[in-house]
Order: C-alpha cells, then sequence, then structure tokens
C-alpha cells in the first residue's frame, strides 16, 4: 500500500502491497488526483472558537480562505466558495456573529475533492508568504470515504496489504481518511476489529476494552451533560463531535481527569507506514499529532475476523 497516484510519492523498492511513507515535502495531492478533482466526497468541518479545549481556533481562517477562494482566478475556486458558504448557512453557522459562539460547530456536507486541494494550496500559500504568523485552515476532513465509490485509479492504488492476504481474514471494507490538521475521530468502537494504517503525517491513537471504554463514556458525557439521560451510541455521531459532549469526551480521552476509568488508557503514536490493529469493541480516539493545516491521511481496513 503506497498511496502514490494520492500524494505523489514513488515505491523505490518496486515491491507491491507495501507502504511507501509520506515525504514531508510532498505533501500536497499528485497531479492524477488533481485530474479526478471532481470526485465528490463527504466531507466534516469543525469550526472552533478561539478558545476551546477541543481544538484551535479557525474560523478567521475559514472566513480568509473562502474570500481567498472567491476571489481566486482559478475557475473552480468561486463555485467552491459559494458551496462552502450555503454549507455553513444550512447548519446555520455565522462566521461573522457578534459575539461568536463559545462551543464548536459541526457539520457535514458533499464536495469535489477540489476542495481539498485547494485547501492544500491556500495553507502552502500563506506559509510561504506570511511564515508560521498565518493562520492555516484546519478542520477540513474527508472522513471515512469508502475505497469503492472511488475512481479506478485512486482505488488501485491503496490495496489490501499483502499481510492480510490470509485465508483466515476476509476484509469487508475499506475507507480513506483525508484531511487538514489537525484532525480528530472522537471516542467510539467499532463492529469488527480493523487495521489503521497511516499514509501521511502521523496520528496520535487512544484506546481502552470494551467494558472500560464504556464506562469512561458514560462518566464523561454525564459531566457534559450535567446529569440527565446518557446516549448509548457505539459509532461516532455529531452530539459527540460539537458542544459540550465533545469538550467532556476530550477531555476525558484526552487529559484523563482523575476518577474517569481503573483502567489505564493505552496511549501510542502511529507514524506513515505503520499499521494499527483495533481489536471488535474496542473504544478508540484518533487525533493528528501536529496542527498546522499540512495533510493527514490513513486508510481503514474493516475485518470480518483476524487471528489474534
Amino acid at each position: 500500500m503506497h498511496g502514490a497516484r494520492w500524494y505523489g510519492q514513488e515505491n523505490e523498492t518496486g515491491e507491491k502491497n507495501t507502504i511507501v511513507p509520506c515525504r514531508p515535502s510532498r505533501r500536497g495531492l499528485s497531479i492524477i488526483s488533481i485530474i479526478h478533482a471532481d470526485h465528490p466526497f463527504a466531507y466534516e468541518l469543525t469550526v472552533f472558537p478561539e478558545n476551546s479545549s477541543a481544538g484551535i481556533g479557525n474560523r478567521d481562517a475559514l472566513r480568509t480562505f473562502i474570500h481567498w477562494l472567491a476571489a481566486s482566478t482559478n475557475d473552480g475556486h468561486p463555485g467552491l466558495a459559494a458551496l462552502l458558504q450555503e454549507a455553513l448557512g444550512q447548519h446555520s453557522i455565522d462566521l461573522d456573529a457578534d459575539p461568536p459562539p463559545d462551543q464548536p460547530r459541526f457539520l457535514r456536507f458533499r464536495a469535489p475533492l477540489a476542495l481539498l486541494q485547494a485547501g492544500l494550496q491556500h495553507n502552502e500559500g500563506r506559509a510561504q508568504f506570511h511564515g508560521r504568523a498565518a493562520a492555516p485552515l484546519t478542520g477540513l476532513y474527508i472522513a471515512q470515504s469508502s475505497l469503492d465509490e472511488l475512481p479506478p485509479p485512486l482505488r488501485r492504488d491503496v490495496p489490501v496489504p499483502a499481510l492480510l492476504n490470509r485465508p483466515d481474514v476476509n476484509v469487508y471494507g475499506s475507507s480513506v481518511w483525508l484531511g487538514l490538521e489537525p484532525t480528530y475521530s472522537p471516542w467510539h468502537r467499532d463492529p469488527n476489529p480493523n487495521l489503521l494504517v497511516q499514509l501521511c503525517g502521523r496520528k496520535e491513537v487512544r484506546l481502552l476494552p470494551p467494558r472500560a471504554g464504556e464506562d469512561l463514556k458514560r462518566r464523561a458525557l454525564l459531566a457534559g451533560r450535567g446529569g440527565g439521560q446518557l446516549l448509548g451510541l457505539r459509532m461516532a455521531g455529531p452530539e459527540t463531535m460539537e458542544g459540550r459532549q465533545r469538550e467532556a469526551l476530550h477531555e476525558a480521552v484526552w487529559s484523563g481527569p482523575a476518577g474517569t476509568t481503573t483502567t489505564t488508557i493505552t496511549k501510542l503514536k502511529i507514524a506513515p507506514g505503520d499499521g494499527l490493529y483495533v481489536p471488535q469493541g474496542w473504544w478508540h480516539s484518533v487525533r493528528s499529532e501536529a496542527s498546522m493545516g499540512e495533510l493527514n491521511a490513513s486508510d481503514d481496513l474493516y475485518l470480518d475476523s483476524l487471528s489474534e
């Protein structure tokens, strides 16, 4: 597995089904990805206030990005600006609200791959002319996009790793995750085991076995709701991506207040070329290690079985 068509990398060893790390100096999407720039994806975007424990404030950077798109001489960019403004409007998000909201807002919408490419281009240009003082666009994420829905040239470039080509393993699905750092997936568990393969950038992971993970979630949501009914969700939903519940879960998982759980949470980091096996039912949260708007990418393979 190498992602060459996505990230402009080359498999120098010539081996098949291997992982070639993303080079920091070549983090933009490749020319072959640009050819498929009109292909639609399901995006997620989290709009953070300036003072948030769960993410870096990005309202001003998002407003600047939309203005940059609207004024661009690229034929497709003004349309992307209109698409973003429409998505924000549908979720009643006003970037010019005064005073601004004090809680993160989460939205989902469909847009072409060109939007992510434009975000990378925008961030690279601002860093070049303004240095680290320029706030990059962050929080834009193509999350859990099925590889079966990709154009064949891109789909073929993310094959099943050779280590899973075994009679006792059935890979029933695979999805790609692409985003502008920081990227974040909240505390959740999956119905089947899966293998997370890191392609570009680095990620931090927190994991707990089923019972301890459920206990952490219940305590965090109770604290975030101030009492009341608890939600028995297995997969991550919008209610865990914004507002006080997001803040409470993020703090419990990543800051670890005393008394949240009696089991020590597993903490680890994965780099390009690493694969992480997540057993069935284990709770986990994943976030990028960096937060300056660069590309972070991974592939998640869903397994029916795997001998442990």
